[in-house]
């Protein structure tokens, strides 16, 4: 790539996009190491044989059929049913009579359900928080969280329930403990 480092353009990828399979076919040894910061799926040097490029390849098949078994959701939208990965879900809400579901993709999926099951639903995977009686957040696109608010990636925000804050603090620090995203 010219004027780009393949690394600096994974590390971007990776601000927008924490799964899609990054591969490396490069000539240089000197970020092998820096690749697993990206959590690529392979650092492979040229020259190659047809061989290692099926095998990395077959890696690469191998990584999508486990994405295809990721935890899912199924609900029943104002479009009809839908299948919402964890992974993809960034955060919901409740308004009024309607959860939106709001996704990695910037799309929001309203749909008109009781908040509660939602959250015991979702509660379940390990991965979400309730700040606030009307929002519940995944914590793998969790920024900072501060006293008031919880700041995702995504750069959107979430309040954060008066006297809630360390507990959600402390939520968070577990779960990176735990190996969380």
């Amino acid at each position: 790539m010219t004027g780009f480092m393949g690394i600096d353009v994974a590390k971007e990828i990776r601000t927008f996009d924490k799964t899609a399979p990054i591969l490396f076919f490069t000539s240089s040894p000197e970020f092998a190491l820096e690749s697993y910061s990206v959590k690529a799926i392979s650092y492979v040097l040229k020259p190659i044989s047809k061989e290692k490029l099926f095998f990395t390849f077959d890696e690469l098949l191998e990584q999508i059929k486990l994405e295809k078994d990721e935890d899912a959701v199924i609900i029943k939208g104002n479009e009809g049913i839908q299948k919402i990965l964890i992974s993809n879900l960034i955060f919901a809400e409740v308004i009024g009579r309607y959860v939106l579901y709001h996704l990695r993709s910037g799309k929001v999926i309203e749909c008109t359900e009781a908040f509660s099951p939602v959250c015991d639903n979702l509660m379940k995977y390990g991965c979400f928080m309730k700040p606030h009686r009307s929002y519940l957040v995944n914590m793998q696109y969790v920024d900072t969280i501060e006293n008031h608010q919880i700041t995702l990636q995504t750069l959107s925000s979430v309040p954060v329930a008066q006297g809630k804050a360390k507990e959600m603090k402390q939520q968070y620090l577990n779960y990176q403990m735990e190996g969380g995203a």
